[in-house]
């Protein structure tokens, strides 16, 4: 009877389809949920009495079940990408030399060091080259 993506109040209703199907868009995207009308039955060849969705053969069962999922893949994915293209993508960027952080009072004072210094050579050693 109904397929949402998220939960809460109904946003946006795309429609229905021809089996009567609503498919909604909720205020919280974080999950959603398919709800199948209960009262609706089915008689099976053995005589038992099914609701619709027990009804259907497995696979199609689990297409109406692998739904939701995909569903809130397509959900996850479309945010981490509009994330990317508007916040951008973060990267590091290698800078030349090492960086002081962390040594005594004693150690500064005894090399003429600052705290964040970057040494770039150390003796014949070049330490400009990233990496």
């Amino acid at each position: 009877e109904e397929f949402s993506v998220g939960f809460g109040p109904e946003v946006f209703t795309a429609g229905r389809d021809g089996g009567g199907t609503v498919f909604n868009l909720r205020l919280f995207p974080f999950g959603g949920y398919v709800r199948f009308n209960e009262e609706k039955t089915v008689e099976l060849e053995s005589g038992e009495v099914v609701n619709e969705f027990e009804a259907l053969p497995v696979p199609q069962r689990f297409l109406v079940l692998a739904g939701g999922v995909l569903a809130n893949m397509a959900v996850a994915w479309s945010s981490l990408c509009a994330a990317a293209l508007t916040l951008g993508v973060p990267r590091e960027v290698s800078m030349p030399g090492i960086r002081v952080e962390g040594a005594s009072d004693e150690a500064f004072a005894r090399t003429g060091l600052m705290k964040n210094d970057v040494l770039l050579r150390v003796g014949s050693l070049d330490l400009s080259a990233p990496g």
